[in-house]
C-alpha cells in the first residue's frame, strides 16, 4: 500500500524550527556542509566498490555462461532461465550503482548554496503547498524519534536531501 507522511502541526513547527536554526547559525551551516560532503564521499566509495565488485561478478558470470553455451542445447529451460536471470540481475545492480554514482557527481554543491538554501528555508516553506511540504520533509528528514519518558524529539537529517534542496534552490535562482 501507499505510505503517507502525517505530521501534526506542532511536530511540523519543530522540524521547521530546527532547520531554520541551522540556517541562522553559520557554524552549524559549515558543520552541516562538512557532514554532507563526508556522507557523499562515504557513499561514493561504497558505490564504487560495489560497482567494481559487480563488474567482476558479471565478468565471471559471462565466462561461466560461455562455458555453458555448449551445454545449453541439452539444458532445461529452467537452467537457461536461471543463468540468464543471474546475468541480468548483476547487470541491473551494476547499472544502478553507476547511476547513483552519476547522481552523486551531479549533487556536488558549494557551501554557499547550502547556506543560502538553509537561510531561505522558512520563506520557501511558507509558500509551499501541503504536498510540496511533505516532499521536502521526506527529502530532508530520515527519522524523527520521540522519547516518551522526557518528551524529547530527535531528528535525523537526510544529508543527501539537504544537498538536493541546495541544488534545487540554486537551480531556481539561476533560472
Amino acid at each position: 500500500g501507499a505510505e503517507f507522511l502525517v505530521i501534526r502541526p506542532t511536530l511540523e513547527d519543530f522540524v521547521v524550527e530546527r532547520i531554520a536554526a541551522i540556517g541562522t547559525d553559520p557554524g552549524l551551516q559549515h558543520e552541516t556542509f562538512q557532514q554532507v560532503i563526508e556522507q557523499a564521499r562515504t557513499e561514493r566509495r561504497a558505490l564504487s566498490a560495489e560497482a567494481s565488485r559487480l563488474e567482476k561478478d558479471l565478468t565471471a558470470v559471462r565466462r561461466e555462461t560461455e562455458g555453458l553455451v555448449g551445454q545449453l542445447a541439452s539444458a532445461t529451460a529452467a537452467t537457461t532461465a536461471a543463468v540468464t536471470s543471474g546475468i541480468e540481475e548483476r547487470a541491473q545492480r551494476r547499472i544502478s550503482s553507476e547511476r547513483r554514482l552519476a547522481e552523486l557527481d551531479a549533487e556536488r554543491i558549494e557551501e554557499s548554496d547550502l547556506s543560502r538554501a538553509l537561510r531561505d528555508f522558512v520563506p520557501l516553506w511558507e509558500v509551499l503547498t501541503v504536498p510540496e511540504r511533505e516532499r521536502v520533509i521526506r527529502l530532508l528528514i530520515e527519522r524523527i524519534d520521540y522519547d516518551g519518558r522526557d518528551g524529547s524529539l530527535r531528528l535525523t537529517y537526510r544529508l543527501a536531501g539537504l544537498a538536493h534542496l541546495a541544488a534545487e534552490v540554486a537551480t531556481e535562482e539561476a533560472s
